[in-house]
């Protein structure tokens, strides 16, 4: 996607969450809670496109994301979110005002 420029130019931005796109329900949502993040002054950038975990999770490896929101079928059904410490491998799971707590 990088190289046919279908990413903003982010020179200058750095992000810190990742929202996962997994299914069409999840990308709403991450479309929903990208906006709610950055009301809360928190710079969060949603995978344009739906495609594998393993893929979102490389993209942000490459663009040194320290976070990763993933957002899944399961966790959309139990209203939480599970947050991806991309440095540690660590992960939790977390209803999204501790999400933004964490993040800010």
């Amino acid at each position: 996607m990088e190289e046919l420029q279908l990413l903003p130019d982010m020179h200058g931005y750095t992000t810190q969450v990742l929202l996962t796109n997994l299914d069409s329900a999840s990308e709403q949502w991450a479309w929903r809670l990208r906006g709610t993040l950055r009301k809360h002054n928190v710079r969060a950038e949603c995978y344009p496109t739906t495609t594998r975990l393993k893929k979102q999770l490389q993209y942000a490896n490459r663009r040194q994301i320290s976070w990763v929101a993933i957002l899944g079928e399961e966790e959309r059904l139990a209203q939480v979110i599970t947050l991806k410490n991309m440095r540690t491998g660590t992960q939790q799971q977390l209803p999204v005002d501790r999400l933004i707590q964490e993040l800010s």
